[in-house]
């Protein structure tokens, strides 16, 4: 099933089920169920190679360091959970994008920020280091007591729960249609709610010691990002969610909600930072009905710092040869991974087009590039595709320079538009996630190679 047609059934399930919200240590488990079931069965991003870290040999040193960072916070005013994914590399520092923005502007008010990042390793050249903590070791804990789903059996109120509401979802059609067992997604249900369990408790404690104002976390929708809700919510803190990419009316984790209790679901953010009007209006179409959650729109943060600083024209001088040399090309155009593969299609479309078009391939931040047989002819065979170049620039500078932006569903369909480049879409989800932006003429969907370049 499409996203639009998985949420629609979630959303018919959510009105109709009697015993659909339980509470159980200050955790909201609907949230997690639901976000647990539509994350297995609808599009994901997918790494086709084994992630292994380059400092491998010191993972023994940098988790001591990770279980040293947990007893280490200290009093803050603002408390920002991210992940280096969401990161920019210019000059050769790492800024980690919309995280920076925030602490530089809570600087600027004589505030002080605590970053926690769920890595294990910290690179030293990320600017702001000193306010860098990791929380590797607390996901690790939790997910190893996680592991020990089965004592969860002997609280009748919570196991009674996750059997009722399995049962029910057994027959959801997106499970059915999927190769996913009723039988998997349950034990996949009974270790998330466990380990929010858990992690909200190691955050609670975290959250003692910092005494923040406010909490803000990239990413809310991880089981890690509702730890951090329901931490919050006990500790009476108020939490932001900071849009990264896809949102709107059928993103799975901003919009349908249909039973949402008046006083709201502990393990969702209090407010909700948007891109653009229409993510906004996603949310808020069901968060007017309570007392405790809305949207606001604020546009991307990091994009709006980089405007104000001179960053970007740093980075311009950086890049600047490269610039220049892609800019002796007739056309200029970006595509964005989904995985770590380059899809199929667009290797087609790279094989088909004349040699005055120059091709940007763009990495997904969280994989690392499988170098398969379609990378090495691309990187080999043609002088005008680039890859490395174009995952080291950042992304708004980059898409000012493109003449057009392609990709599966990657929300950089929302960095494009904001730079005013077209992007083409190829994904049937990006129907649903781009619908607005189809029906503007902004976006253009084309499934087959020579719809696309006919678009082009």
């Amino acid at each position: 099933m499409k996203p639009k047609q998985s949420l629609e059934w979630i959303k018919r399930f959510e009105t109709s089920f009697i015993d659909l919200n339980c509470k159980i240590a200050g955790v909201d488990c609907w949230p997690i169920a639901r976000n647990t079931l539509l994350s297995i069965v609808l599009p994901k991003s997918r790494q086709g190679v084994d992630f292994k870290y380059g400092v491998a040999n010191r993972s023994a040193i940098y988790f001591i360091r990770a279980i040293m960072d947990f007893f280490s916070f200290k009093k803050a005013d603002l408390f920002v959970l991210a992940d280096t994914k969401f990161s920019e590399n210019i000059s050769g520092s790492i800024y980690l994008k919309d995280t920076y923005a925030i602490s530089k502007e809570a600087e600027g008010d004589c505030q002080v920020s605590v970053i926690a990042l769920q890595n294990l390793f910290i690179p030293n050249n990320i600017v702001g280091r000193e306010s860098c903590r990791s929380v590797f070791a607390l996901i690790f804990i939790s997910a190893m007591l996680a592991k020990f789903s089965f004592i969860v059996k002997f609280v009748p109120a919570l196991s009674g729960y996750i059997e009722k509401i399995c049962a029910e979802l057994s027959s959801a059609p997106m499970l059915i249609n999927s190769s996913v067992s009723a039988l998997r997604l349950k034990r996949q249900i009974y270790n998330n709610i466990l380990f929010c369990i858990v992690a909200s408790k190691f955050f609670y404690y975290i959250l003692g010691r910092i005494r923040p104002k406010k909490v803000y976390v990239v990413c809310y929708y991880s089981i890690l990002g509702m730890s951090l809700c329901a931490a919050c919510r006990q500790r009476g803190i108020p939490i932001t969610d900071v849009q990264h990419g896809v949102a709107g009316e059928n993103m799975r984790a901003y919009s349908g909600w249909m039973n949402v209790p008046k006083q709201g679901y502990t393990t969702l953010p209090d407010s909700f930072f948007c891109w653009t009007a229409s993510d906004a209006r996603a949310i808020n179409d069901w968060a007017q009905h309570t007392s405790r959650h809305e949207a606001v729109v604020v546009g991307s943060l990091w994009r709006n710092y980089l405007m104000k600083q001179s960053l970007l024209r740093e980075a311009e001088d950086q890049w600047a040869d490269f610039l220049l040399k892609i800019d002796r090309y007739e056309k200029k155009i970006l595509i964005t991974m989904q995985s770590s593969n380059v899809a199929p299609l667009f290797v087609d479309v790279v094989k088909r087009s004349p040699p005055s078009y120059c091709f940007l391939i763009r990495v997904h931040p969280g994989f690392l590039l499988d170098k398969d047989q379609n990378y090495t002819d691309l990187a080999r065979g043609y002088p005008n595709v680039f890859f490395e170049q174009s995952s080291q620039i950042p992304m708004q500078l980059l898409m000012r320079h493109m003449d057009l932006h392609m990709t599966e569903w990657s929300g950089a369909v929302i960095d494009a538009y904001f730079e005013g480049v077209r992007s083409i879409v190829i994904s049937k989800a990006s129907l649903d996630y781009f619908e607005e932006l189809i029906a503007e003429g902004k976006v253009i969907y084309a499934p087959a190679l020579e719809n696309i370049l006919q678009a082009m």
